[in-house]
């Protein structure tokens, strides 16, 4: 999953204007600053944004014809261009024009991020010169980071013009502020060294808050800040904010200055939607995506059903039995397909995550295909004795109620197969009786086949990224 991060160009303007005194920075970052930000983003944002406004109101059936248009363009490309699937076509003895409806793409084998690693040079287009290859990573929350590549120049300005599509539909402006709280290192401030905590973009209006300073001594001061710029927008982690607004219930405050609140990277849960609409007086909307940047969802403005972004590639969920869902509660994993990235392409790429499909028409009118929540990656379930996968979606949602309000902080630890150990950092107010409550609550949503431990810790790290494992998991599942 992924957070909005600054384009290739945006850095490289960064960097090229901290060369400048100070004095002369200044005034270049404010000139920078009042330049539009599609003229900004480049010509190849524009095509695709002015594209995108168009092709969200197409038909079903113009969706369609699009995405097989498209896909067909890719598989030709790839096995004519592109080692390693000109080898596992002529292996599996397939032919592009062979895959002409979406039931077909089953013929060929998933790439998973073993045969990336295994297969980085032969995975890589010849068609494109090497000045265009930018090697890229995913963040490693899981383990080690899945290395591969985008295109120079194209990738991050298409992926910038569906995100702000997403942003205009939910309600954001190109001159709207924003108020980061993600991963993003906040550890030297331009202008102020004694600030190590935040920094502020000025030509982008980008607030960051360390999301690596969540304690009350920090909060009390990012909220100080977060109320003196007016009508902005909150964007983080969803465990992020959601320490935000257990500070503000906590000191019983509230913000009232926030236009609306958007989430990713992490899973959301619902009584973390719930708190922070309630201490953020805003709507919160939730998206998914990847670093490998092959499947997007998205809230729109109804914030209800997550929407399958179809010019962005061909997301299938595969059931336990190994077809697609296509009828309502269906869960499976996800294999995405990006319509996009042809330096490096990946074609029903095993992404790890498991999807609650829907399949309702969204009250919004545009005909994407739904789902309805995402449980999280297959390494943050549980395994018990039998072998049974179990997701920790409404147990988290369980432990956040009664009990929670005498825990800091919780983590599951697993490293053998029906035996788990809860890790807790406890507040004084914790008793035996807490501990017992724990204990039923998550027999009763786990039942007797999986041994749980409770362990008290001093705290629990985020990653290096500043994202919240909610199991570390050590099982090859």
């Amino acid at each position: 999953m992924f957070s909005r991060s600054l384009t290739d160009l945006e850095q490289r303007s960064l960097k090229s204007v901290e060369k400048f005194p100070q004095s002369l920075r200044r005034f270049v970052e404010h000139g920078y600053r009042i330049v539009p930000l599609p003229i900004r983003e480049g010509q190849i944002f524009r095509n695709w944004k002015k594209f995108l406004d168009e092709s969200q109101w197409w038909s079903k059936s113009e969706i369609e014809e699009y995405q097989l248009e498209n896909l067909s363009k890719l598989l030709n490309h790839a096995c004519k261009n592109v080692p390693y699937y000109r080898s596992l076509f002529k292996r599996e003895g397939i032919k592009p024009a062979d895959i002409d409806d979406f039931d077909k793409l089953s013929l060929i084998p998933p790439l998973t991020k073993n045969i990336i690693k295994n297969n980085l040079d032969k995975l890589k287009a010849q068609n494109y010169s090497e000045s265009k290859f930018k090697l890229t990573a995913t963040s490693g929350s899981t383990g080690v980071p899945t290395v591969f590549y985008h295109e120079k120049g194209k990738s991050k300005a298409i992926e910038q013009a569906f995100h702000w599509r997403y942003r205009n539909t939910i309600g954001v402006k190109y001159s709207d502020e924003y108020i980061y709280l993600t991963g993003i290192v906040t550890n030297l401030n331009r202008f102020d060294e004694k600030v190590s905590w935040s920094k502020y973009y000025i030509p982008y209006r980008i607030l960051v808050l360390s999301s690596f300073h969540l304690n009350d001594f920090y909060l009390k001061r990012y909220v100080k800040l977060i109320r003196s710029r007016p009508n902005s927008i909150l964007f983080g982690f969803p465990s992020n904010l959601y320490a935000l607004a257990k500070y503000l219930e906590k000191n019983e405050e509230t913000l009232d200055n926030i236009k609306l609140t958007h989430t990713g990277s992490e899973n959301s849960y619902p009584y973390q939607r719930s708190l922070m609409e309630s201490q953020f007086n805003s709507r919160v909307f939730d998206h998914y995506g990847n670093a490998e940047l092959c499947a997007l969802f998205h809230q729109c403005e109804q914030a209800d059903l997550y929407h399958i972004v179809p010019e962005y590639g061909v997301s299938e969920i595969i059931n336990q039995h190994g077809k697609v869902a296509k009828n309502m509660g269906d869960i499976g994993k996800l294999y995405a397909t990006s319509l996009t990235n042809y330096i490096f392409p990946f074609i029903r790429y095993d992404t790890e995550d498991i999807i609650e499909y829907s399949g309702k028409s969204c009250k919004c009118g545009r005909s994407f295909s739904t789902i309805k929540s995402i449980q999280g990656r297959i390494q943050e379930f549980l395994v018990d004795r039998t072998g049974i996968k179990m997701s920790l979606t409404g147990v988290i949602g369980a432990l956040h109620g009664m009990v929670f309000k005498n825990m800091e902080k919780f983590q599951f630890f697993q490293e053998e197969r029906g035996e788990t150990i809860l890790k807790i950092v406890k507040r004084d107010a914790f008793t035996n009786l807490d501990k017992d409550s724990i204990l039923k609550t998550l027999y009763s949503k786990m039942g007797k086949d999986i041994n749980i431990k409770i362990e008290f810790v001093d705290d629990i790290k985020r990653t290096s990224r500043g994202k919240f494992i909610w199991v570390e998991q050590k099982l090859s599942i």
